[in-house]
């Protein structure tokens, strides 16, 4: 027997990802039943309805409006096991790192010859 129903589909507008899994694609009985269940799995809705954003792209977004909530800096800790890093005294690791807590992007650069004053053994880099 075929039967034809309708069913509302939820898409990203910024990256055109459904929930879940891309290569998925959910089926919902209405809109509202949509909004409700991607709201809970972190989505975001335009106060208009007109703009739908998976949390991905949404605190991508964030922090290019808000900007980055960065770590400190630390040093690296590969042990010198990634050669390019051997740039320090004695072919320490001579670089340091910091990330965006939201959205993960990584910053590196050239660590300082010593490290910060704390004394708390993190590799913290002033």
């Amino acid at each position: 027997m075929l039967q034809r129903q309708s069913c509302v589909v939820a898409h990203c507008d910024q990256c055109g990802d459904g929930p879940y899994d891309p290569s998925m694609e959910l089926h919902y009985p209405s809109e509202d039943a949509a909004l409700d269940a991607l709201a809970i799995q972190g989505w975001q809705v335009s106060d208009s309805g007109a703009r739908l954003l998976c949390p991905d792209c949404d605190t991508v977004l964030a922090c290019e409006r808000d900007g980055h909530e960065y770590t400190d800096w630390q040093r690296c800790r590969c042990g010198q096991l990634v050669a390019a890093h051997r740039t320090g005294p004695g072919g320490r690791c001579g670089v340091a790192f910091r990330y965006c807590r939201r959205c993960c992007v990584h910053e590196s650069r050239p660590a300082p010859d010593h490290d910060d004053i704390d004394g708390d053994g993190e590799g913290r880099v002033a």
